[in-house]
């Protein structure tokens, strides 16, 4: 009889765990919302080309500028669980093309009438 009751009580325990727990969703969304930013934003921060002038360095800085833009509306009160499925998806495309970026592809073109060198240091009118 002991042992039914001490279930029972676990049980009676347990429903009303979860149900407080169960009312307080939105803090919880938040705190998620507001860890994934941070971690983002750890990722990005966390390469010595962040203020480099190299297309990850631009990338990086992007996603950081970005990830600050919404933590300020997350502070401001815009609903977290909006952000979640508006940008997280934006957040990762901006992750995986920071770190499968390259070089930047710049084709200098030089001159094809490279015949003679030009003296201009020469006084004559030639």
């Amino acid at each position: 009889m002991l042992k039914h009751y001490s279930i029972f009580r676990f049980f009676i325990y347990f429903i009303l765990l979860s149900n407080n727990n169960g009312q307080n969703r939105l803090p919880h969304d938040e705190i998620f919302v507001q860890k994934y930013l941070m971690n983002h934003l750890g990722k990005m921060n966390s390469s010595p080309l962040v203020w480099q002038d190299v297309k990850k360095g631009h990338l990086r800085l992007k996603a950081i500028h970005y990830v600050e833009q919404l933590l300020d509306s997350l502070g401001s009160g815009y609903p977290p669980m909006d952000i979640a499925f508006r940008h997280f998806n934006k957040l990762t495309d901006m992750r995986w093309d920071v770190y499968e970026s390259g070089e930047y592809k710049l084709i200098l073109n030089e001159s094809k009438n490279l015949r003679y060198q030009y003296n201009y240091f020469s006084s004559s009118s030639e």
